[in-house]
Parts: structure tokens; C-alpha cells; sequence
């Protein structure tokens, strides 16, 4: 029997049944899918990318530092961080469509 939702108070009423499972199977479906990517990125980022441009997108995207910061820890000039975040993310994004 196929079961047919005509508005939207409709919608809401069943969503405690199918509608609930089917937002739970997309949920777990995106979670493995999150995970494989991260799996991923991070061989990408083990195995890939230089020293160098691991220390600056690991001090860029994960410790949140600023260019001008990542610069000045690392003795190097602000460019040289954009350059090395530049050429370390085209390497992740290549290795990103394997997912």
C-alpha cells in the first residue's frame, strides 16, 4: 500500500515513522561517508604533502592561526605560509576526488 502525503501537516505527522527512518539511513550513509573522507585527507596528509606545508595548514585550519602567527613560528615569510597552504590543499583536493 503506497501512502500518499498531501500537505505538509501530513508530512510532519508521519515523519515519526518512515520519514524518521529515511533521515536516519542519510545521516548514517553521510557520517561513513565523512569518515572515509577524513580517512583520506589524512593519509593524503601523512603521505603527500611536504613538512612544511603540513605544519602550515595543520597550524592554519585545525590550531586556527593566523597567516601572520603561522609566519612567525615557523621563521618564514607570510607569503612562503600562503604558498605552502596553496600548493598543500591543490595536493588534498587532488587526492579528494579518489573518494
Amino acid at each position: 500500500m503506497k501512502t500518499e502525503i498531501r500537505s505538509l501537516e501530513e508530512a510532519e505527522e508521519k515523519k515519526g515513522s518512515y520519514f524518521a527512518y529515511l533521515e536516519k539511513k542519510l545521516d548514517s550513509e553521510n557520517n561513513v561517508q565523512r569518515e572515509r573522507m577524513k580517512k583520506i585527507i589524512n593519509l593524503a596528509m601523512l603521505n603527500e604533502l611536504t613538512k612544511r606545508q603540513r605544519d602550515c595548514i595543520d597550524m592554519k585550519y585545525f590550531k586556527e592561526m593566523k597567516v601572520v602567527q603561522i609566519a612567525q613560528s615557523l621563521g618564514i615569510s607570510s607569503a612562503a605560509v600562503y604558498k605552502h597552504i596553496r600548493k598543500g590543499m591543490q595536493t588534498l583536493k587532488h587526492y579528494a576526488i579518489y573518494f
